[in-house]
């Protein structure tokens, strides 16, 4: 019970103190257009991020970056890892490797104006 009331607490803690980003900040796709921060973006705008987003897929820093994210990770989960926090923390990585490579990709091949 204690420690379910400590994980409750510190939920919330980090939930609100610490948590900069809001859903406000988020770029999102509604009826055809692109919204930040609750701002529709103009066609200029959205052609922008497009290309900057094949860019960076494109480069090859990206591509290492990602790489050793993936390797430090899978080094961690199989063959360094003391205990399940390493192991989480390291998949935890790689989810979020996960999240901002499908992000970029998804814009890098957006079909727009």
């Amino acid at each position: 019970m204690m420690n379910w009331l400590r994980r409750l607490l510190a939920n919330f803690v980090y939930k609100h103190v610490f948590n900069g980003v809001t859903e406000h900040d988020v770029l999102r796709g509604h009826a055809g257009t692109l919204y930040y921060r609750g701002t529709a973006l103009n066609d200029k705008q959205i052609n922008g991020i497009i290309q900057e987003a094949r860019i960076i897929k494109e480069t090859e820093v990206w591509k290492l970056v990602l790489n050793d994210i993936r390797a430090s990770s899978n080094q961690k989960i199989f063959r360094s890892s003391t205990s399940m926090e390493e192991i989480a923390s390291a998949r935890a990585a790689l989810w979020v490797t996960d999240v901002i490579e499908r992000k970029v990709t998804t814009l890098a091949e957006m079909k727009f104006k």
